[in-house]
Order: C-alpha cells, then structure tokens, then sequence
C-alpha cells in the first residue's frame, strides 16, 4: 500500500471512529453506558493500531472505555484506563477530557482504599490547574476532593488545612457559587476536626455550614445539609450525646438521592450512638446493610469499611476482619 493510500485509510479510520465515539453519547447521557463497554473495546484497539496512542480520537476512546467500565463497577480497570489518558497531561493541557478522565482515576483510587495515592492524585490535578485562571472551579474541586481521601487516610490535619484553604478561597462571595463552596469546605472541616478529637470545634463547623444552607443555599444545598446534619450528630455523639445524635438523624431532611459514601457514613454515625445507648440489636440491624453496600462498591482497604468492620466488632457480632 502507498503512502497516499495509507494517508486515506488512516483518514477514513479517524472519521469512522469518530463518528463512533458521537453514537456513544445517547448511552451516556441515559446512564447506559455500561453497554458500550464491548465496542469501545475493540474500537480503542483499532484506534491503538491505526491512529497511535497519542491521537486525540484514541484519548476520547480511551476515557470513554474508563467511564463505561466505572459504570459497570470494575473500578480497578476504569481507574487504569483512566490514568493512561492522565498520563497524556502535558500534550493535553487542560482539556475537557483530561479534567474528565484525572476525576475518575483519583475516584478509582479512593474507592479501592488506596487513599494516600488518591490524595496525590487530587493534589497533582489542583497544581495542573492552579495557573489557568478559567479552571479555578477545577483547582477547587480538586482541593475539596485531597481533603476527603485525606480524611479517609487519616492525616487528619492536613485535611483540616485544605479545608481552611478552601474556606479561604470561597471568602465572603455571594451567589449560590460561593456559599457551595463554603458549604464543601465546612463538612470537609467538621470530618477532619472530629478526626482529631476536637468535637466541640467539629459541632461548630456542622451548625455553621446549617445556617448558610439553610439562608444562601447554593448547588446540592439539600444534600450538602444533610450531610452536615450527619456532621453535627457525629460531632455530638463524641461529646457523649448519644440520643442528641439519633434525634438529628431522626429530623434531618434526606434528599431523594444519596452516595453510598454518605449512606454508610450516617449508619456509622447511626450505630455507634445505639451502642452507647446500650442497644446493640438495633445497631446491627443499621450496620448489616451499610456493610452490604460498603463492600459492593469500596475495596477491602477502604477507611469506611474498615470503619465499619471494626463498629461490628465492638457490637458483639463478630470480628470480620478475619
């Protein structure tokens, strides 16, 4: 085959991929789409051949093939492929892609229990955007999401410091933009402050976040105070206010919708103030299936599973850790 030939072959590949990758947008946008995962397959391994890893149309492929495998639950894969496309970052720039595809690599590794990569991960993206002034809401996120896994590893401090970082950088703007950010930055504050023994200060935090969701809202105001809410009643339970703790559970308003992050953050929360009321029976029946939940979507090392095992432990029924 000549050049000219080859030159139209590798032509007609692209625009045929291409297309390909637009035909997969339905399945996206419906939340079908694990049932991609077959074709992008096969199309990335015709993209790897005819076009070169570095082609744009095989990076797209590539984070597709990431977002369709997450969807289906095999983390570990998703997280790989995911973190192929991250490793394109100085060709890339910033690029929609990228962001797209470093969010699900750092996810997968907070999801496998692999917190402290997770954490450098976040902070690696939060350096890649920190000098584009259009993408501070990226340098943002990714800050919010270093304090999470920092809390999930237990570097409870460190946390705390993002966390007032972010506070700081949302300062006393209005809008429902800065007040979502200063909600992130409270539940981050009020996690990483109970980590470290300081509950009264944790109890602040909570009910300070309450007040600007309950007057500013901003984005996913509804959850983020029910989030809070399970905040404030982990912080009181601490203090030794074990039925103050289930009477906020009791009233705070749950939106339609949760994670199973904070599903099984509020059965920990849940249950552990059962147990110093004396009533392990009922604080199994809240962990058996937050620990269901846990294990179908978290690796074994996971914080909140380890979390969970050790609360079962201490209620009597079993030591699952071994």
């Amino acid at each position: 085959m000549g050049w000219w030939q080859e030159r139209r072959e590798r032509q007609r590949l692209e625009g045929d991929l291409a297309a390909k990758v637009l035909g997969t947008k339905p399945y996206f946008d419906s939340g079908r789409q694990g049932e991609m995962v077959h074709p992008l397959r096969t199309w990335l391994d015709q993209a790897l051949v005819g076009l070169g890893p570095e082609h744009d149309v095989t990076v797209e492929l590539r984070y597709r093939l990431a977002a369709a495998l997450r969807a289906t639950g095999a983390v570990a894969e998703a997280g790989e492929q995911a973190a192929a496309v991250v490793a394109q970052r100085e060709r890339l720039g910033l690029s929609q892609v990228l962001v797209q595809a470093w969010v699900l690599s750092a996810d997968a590794l907070d999801s496998q229990g692999r917190h402290a990569e997770a954490a450098d991960a976040w902070a690696a993206l939060g350096e890649h955007a920190a000098n584009d002034l259009d993408r501070r809401d990226v340098a943002r996120i990714a800050r919010a999401q270093r304090a999470a896994a920092l809390c999930h590893a237990e570097r409870y401090a460190e946390a705390e410091q993002e966390a007032q970082r972010l506070l700081e950088s949302a300062g006393s703007g209005a809008g429902p933009n800065g007040a979502g950010v200063r909600l992130s930055a409270l539940i981050l504050l009020s996690v990483a402050l109970c980590g470290q023994g300081r509950a009264v200060e944790a109890e602040s935090a909570a009910r300070q976040g309450l007040v600007i969701a309950s007057t500013e809202g901003g984005p996913r105001s509804a959850t983020n105070a029910y989030v809070l809410y399970v905040n404030l009643a982990n912080a009181v339970e601490a203090q030794g206010r074990a039925a103050e703790a289930l009477d906020l559970l009791a009233v705070a308003p749950r939106p339609p919708q949760l994670t199973t992050e904070t599903s099984v953050a509020t059965a920990l929360t849940q249950a552990r103030a059962l147990l110093a009321l004396g009533r392990p029976q009922e604080a199994a029946a809240v962990l058996h299936p937050a620990l269901a939940a846990a294990q179908a979507s978290f690796g074994p090392d996971h914080a909140l599973l380890r979390d969970l095992r050790a609360l079962h432990t201490r209620a009597g029924l079993g030591d699952l850790t071994r």
